[in-house]
Formats: structure tokens, C-alpha cells, sequence
């Protein structure tokens, strides 16, 4: 909740941000601020995140181009963040979705007021990052 250590809050450094940015974002943020254990849950709200992390090695395969042949969106943060889970062999990362869309749907609307802030030209666009039993 509001004032627990585990939450951070951090400048987006994008140019224009999206949503699907600032999940990337949040999501090498938590996991470059855990602890090296040997297994670490990320839990997400995020479809664009779940739905295609288990593509990054075909990806990378692929020259970082989808099936069809186009470019893979984000390419630079997914590539970020493909090195940081290969800069942890010895961490398995599960990924499950979060547990309630209404959560989802309150994280989603922070996302979005604060990326149309940043495009709006007002540098207080935060990422909100939640470590949990870290």
C-alpha cells in the first residue's frame, strides 16, 4: 500500500510513452531490484507482458522479427530484458497473472494518466513498481 518500502516510483525516460512501455519498464525495474534468489514470482496485470514472454527466445531467433516478418514493438526493452533474465541462469522466473481485474484496471488508469501527462510535456510521469517480500 501507500508508504510500504517495496513500492518504487521512477521517472519513465521515453521519449513519448505507452502503456505497453511503461509495463516493460516496471517489469525489468522489479526484477533488476530483487534479490538473486533461486526463484522470484512476477505477478502482472499486463496481457501485452504475458502474452508474449515466452515468444523473447524465437524472437531473438528471428532477428527480433515476429512470424510474419515485422519488427518486434519495443524491441529495445524487451531486448533489456531478455539480458537480464540471461544475466540470471541460475533464477527461474515464474510469470501468472495478477489476481483481480481491478487492480488491473486501477494500475492501468495510473499508467495511462501518467504517460499522457509525460506526452502532455510534464516531467511527473512515474512508473509505480511494487517489490512484494522483498
Amino acid at each position: 500500500g501507500s508508504g510500504d518500502y517495496r513500492n518504487a516510483i521512477f521517472p519513465l525516460p521515453d521519449e513519448v510513452p505507452t502503456p505497453n512501455r511503461a509495463e516493460l519498464r516496471a517489469v525489468i525495474l522489479a526484477l533488476s531490484l530483487v534479490p538473486l534468489e533461486p526463484q522470484v514470482t512476477i505477478s502482472s496485470h499486463s496481457t501485452y507482458i504475458l502474452s508474449n514472454i515466452a515468444d523473447l527466445q524465437s524472437w531473438k531467433q528471428n532477428d527480433w522479427k515476429l512470424r510474419n516478418g515485422r519488427p518486434v514493438w519495443n524491441r529495445d526493452l524487451w531486448e533489456e530484458l531478455a539480458g537480464l533474465l540471461e544475466s540470471r541462469p541460475q533464477q527461474t522466473v515464474l510469470w501468472r497473472p495478477a489476481i483481480t481485474t481491478q487492480l488491473m484496471s486501477r494500475i492501468m488508469q495510473d499508467i495511462l494518466s501518467r504517460s499522457t501527462v509525460a506526452m502532455l510535456g510534464d516531467a511527473t510521469d512515474r512508473v509505480p513498481v511494487s517489490i512484494i517480500g522483498a
